[in-house]
């Protein structure tokens, strides 16, 4: 027995690596890497928000171009009111956080999709602009699109388009655009009220793709009668509402 104790081999002893953790100066290195790509990147995620946002709000007014020109197709080629294709009680009255204007109006059945009548832009910022002149933080918005006030029937300051055939120049024909709820200086002198685009007191909305953060900056989609949608400054209604 003596014997065979003296025959083991003693093994030698494995070390363990001993688990050190990260100094603080690398742990200071690590989150300024991560603060600095965060810094950088913001800027391309809030400019592809907002180019995600654009492109939803054409979509939209793409959505009820189509329903205004089926309206003309089943009456004989006349357009939908500007006064009525979101209904209106009173021609001046601020309905654009009601709902029962965009359900009851004339152009609904044709589009038949609530989420059709409002921009994520409008979302964002229909509460927020400085003076805020019509409606309040607390309500709930239910269209932000405005039809041409010289299409249809009632027209504007006498500029009366009755017909789709009787527009010479389609592409360059304002049929719907956004609109701000708030009054953009220098360019209009009432917000977003009756859905219908005058020349004079409305423009154009401002709040895409704006300038140092400032909405009254930037463009707004205008869709074109041959259902084409671009960005338009707001200082270009006039121009585009007539022909």
């Amino acid at each position: 027995m003596q014997q065979r104790e003296d025959q083991l081999v003693e093994l030698p002893r494995v070390r363990r690596p001993r688990c050190e953790g990260f100094t603080l100066i690398e742990l200071l290195v690590v989150v300024s890497l991560i603060v600095l790509l965060i810094a950088l990147l913001l800027p391309a995620l809030g400019s592809s928000r907002e180019v995600a946002r654009s492109v939803s709000c054409g979509s939209n007014l793409r959505q009820i171009g189509n329903a205004a020109i089926s309206y003309t197709r089943d009456h004989e080629g006349r357009w939908c009111s500007a006064f009525n294709w979101t209904l209106h009680t009173s021609t001046w009255q601020h309905e654009w956080h009601t709902q029962e204007r965009v359900t009851e109006g004339w152009l609904y059945p044709y589009v038949a999709s609530d989420a059709s009548y409002l921009c994520p832009k409008f979302l964002a910022v229909y509460d927020t602009a400085d003076p805020y002149w019509c409606g309040h933080s607390d309500v709930t918005p239910y269209y932000a699109y405005s039809m041409n006030a010289s299409l249809g029937w009632q027209g504007w300051a006498g500029l009366t388009v009755r017909r789709l055939s009787s527009i010479e120049r389609p592409s360059e024909f304002l049929m719907y655009s956004e609109e701000a709820t708030w009054i953009v200086p220098g360019l209009s002198t009432v917000p977003i009220n009756n859905g219908a685009l005058g020349r004079g007191p409305d423009c154009i909305a401002p709040y895409h793709f704006p300038e140092n953060g400032d909405l009254n900056t930037g463009r707004g989609n205008v869709l074109f009668v041959d259902n084409h949608v671009e960005l338009r400054f707001p200082a270009e209604t006039d121009l585009l509402t007539v022909q």
